[in-house]
């Protein structure tokens, strides 16, 4: 079966793997094998892939940068498709155009540049803009939903793509409805005009707070936990001692207890029983329930 995806791989000139080792790709270094890794390398390439996984019903998922994504299985049976060659971006009169795989990170500075800003609490976010989107993300007071203009998707389902406007997405804390099935192509986001070196501060102030209270050099999916109504899952699990705590080679940051850091040789079932040892020793204490932030795969 894999054959006939192989075969039209090679025609469509897209690169990808069988067999692969997620583990390489993963933020945290956790991962099993999947059948098949693609890396479409354009909006076209993308959507053709998408048309003919649905043609020869094959499963399929799709990933940006995974950078809050745990997998779980030790193999996975469904194509993982990665769209972080897809990352082109454009400028025009204030209005950032940007394909699903760009990471703000590496486009701040360069649009700093160009007196273009409002993106400075975002810019140290490790995902794409198509998982910023997904997560409705945010760091800093600022959520993506906050400057966000409309995304574009691909419907596989009816073979067609449209734009979403921003009215039209009922955003929520962490929480973007929109249809699963619907694969985001790029977003328009609303950007501000400054003085290059007022944006250029503001993005390193940012990235320095973020590393200074962060272990943003250790091998993490970032947050672990939702924030709680009226609480922080962070100070919640310092305050109650797990600081330090592990389950195999899966460590709560002594930096920061909102975040489960890979010491080297953690796997998936370290990391979910950690984050059950966290759950429920909050809710005895404090009778808090914390929700996940990281998807399970």
């Amino acid at each position: 079966m894999f054959e006939i995806l192989s075969d039209f791989l090679k025609t469509q000139d897209v690169e990808y793997a069988l067999d692969a080792r997620l583990c390489n790709i993963s933020p945290i270094k956790i991962g099993g094998k999947a059948c098949c890794l693609v890396y479409p390398g354009s909006r076209v390439a993308l959507i053709n892939l998408l048309k003919f996984l649905r043609e020869h019903k094959f499963g399929y998922k799709i990933f940006g940068r995974m950078s809050n994504v745990l997998l779980v299985r030790e193999y996975y049976d469904t194509v993982v498709i990665r769209t972080d060659r897809l990352h082109s971006y454009s400028v025009d009169n204030e209005i950032l155009s940007a394909e699903c795989g760009l990471l703000l990170a590496s486009a701040a500075m360069q649009l700093a540049e160009l007196g273009y800003g409002g993106i400075s609490e975002l810019c140290g976010i490790p995902g794409s803009i198509g998982g910023l989107v997904r997560t409705c993300a945010g760091a800093y007071g600022k959520d993506i939903s906050d400057i966000l203009l409309s995304i574009d998707v691909y419907d596989p389902v009816n073979n067609i793509c449209y734009e979403i406007g921003r009215e039209d997405i009922a955003f929520s804390y962490r929480h973007c409805p929109l249809d699963e099935s619907l694969a985001v192509l790029g977003a328009k986001i609303r950007l501000s005009k400054d003085s290059p070196e007022k944006i250029k501060a503001e993005i390193s102030n940012f990235r320095h707070r973020r590393a200074s209270a962060q272990p943003t050099s250790s091998l993490t999916l970032g947050s672990t936990f939702k924030r709680p109504s009226g609480a922080y899952a962070a100070q919640l699990i310092d305050e109650a001692g797990l600081k330090g705590r592990s389950v195999g080679g899966a460590v709560i940051s002594e930096k920061h207890a909102g975040f489960i850091v890979n010491s080297g040789c953690a796997t998936a079932q370290d990391v979910l029983s950690l984050m059950d040892i966290a759950a429920k020793e909050v809710y005895s204490r404090y009778v808090i329930r914390l929700e996940p932030e990281i998807e399970m795969f």
